[in-house]
């Protein structure tokens, strides 16, 4: 009893700082990988953070690494507009003191032109190619006050390429999650430092703060999911469903809606996705509506596998 009121004492005074470190911290910033989504699984549940099963967790909650009981590994990989494209991959591992977690994600586009003035036309022509990438390197470690209560913290290092120019920079995430019988809550800070990337010339970009607080609640074949993220200042809401057919979580049909920014300004999406975990193995599917006019569907894709 007195080691539960502590514990949950120690919850409220870390949200508490979480929260006010966050706030003070919001600034412009640069695109991030993780907005792409960590696996099929997460984006087919409104994009919803804090829930992934093993590895993904390195991405979202490093708290939530305690749901993996030995190790395994993720990976996940898209592309938008044949152009674009994200992939990732996350590993962890079990220790007597805690639970290691490793991710790299990766967002790059290619073929971006660079183009010179011809002195004779005065036309412009194209000089060489090149592309644009953002990688993030992540090393989480998860520890259980309890079987209820567990904490995590990821450091985060970012490499910025464009053209011949590099930056780079790190940031610290840190999540709470709370796990009873019939409901989970989830708290974190994605970059609570709110730190910068700098390049060669001495300038910066800002490393973008997020803050989530989410809550799954269970109930028999049905889960429901609620979202609540803090982004440039805006409040975003993400609901979702999912369905175990089997009742074992072997086949899970999952069903979300999300809001996220565009320019400063709110929008919305459905998604749609399953989850089938077979001999050890986790696949996964999901859909979501686009609002490119050219690839009006997307369609993602992610594995895993449990050592």
């Amino acid at each position: 009893m007195i080691t539960n009121i502590v514990n949950s004492r120690l919850m409220i005074c870390l949200l508490s700082v979480l929260y006010l470190t966050q706030s003070a911290l919001m600034a412009n910033s640069i695109f991030l990988p993780t907005d792409a989504g960590s696996s099929a699984q997460m984006i087919s549940k409104g994009y919803i953070e804090g829930f992934s099963n093993g590895p993904a967790s390195v991405f979202e909650n490093p708290a939530g690494l305690y749901r993996s009981e030995s190790g395994g590994f993720s990976f996940f990989t898209t592309s938008v507009i044949d152009e674009v494209f994200y992939k990732n991959i996350g590993l962890v591992s079990f220790t007597p003191i805690g639970r290691v977690g490793f991710g790299y994600y990766e967002s790059a586009v290619n073929g971006l032109i660079s183009t010179t003035e011809n002195e004779n036309s005065g036309r412009f022509e194209e000089a060489y190619q090149f592309g644009y990438r953002v990688s993030n390197y992540k090393l989480a470690y998860q520890y259980s006050l309890s079987p209820q209560f567990h904490l995590g913290a990821a450091y985060s290092y970012y490499s910025n390429t464009f053209d011949d120019e590099v930056g780079t920079g790190s940031d610290m995430d840190f999540g709470l999650v709370y796990d009873s019988e019939d409901f989970i809550i989830s708290f974190f800070s994605r970059n609570l430092m709110s730190s910068s990337i700098t390049y060669k010339d001495d300038s910066t970009s800002q490393i973008e703060s997020e803050l989530f607080a989410s809550l799954k609640y269970h109930w028999d074949q049905y889960s429901v999911y609620y979202q609540l993220k803090r982004k440039e200042n805006k409040y975003l809401n993400s609901y979702a469903v999912d369905y175990d057919l089997l009742d074992n979580e072997s086949l899970v049909f999952a069903l979300g809606q999300r809001e996220y920014l565009v320019l400063g300004e709110i929008k919305q999406s459905m998604t749609f996705g399953m989850e089938l975990k077979l001999l050890g193995l986790n696949f996964g599917t999901a859909f979501e509506k686009s609002d490119y006019f050219e690839n009006n569907n997307k369609i993602y894709w992610s594995t895993g596998m449990e050592f």
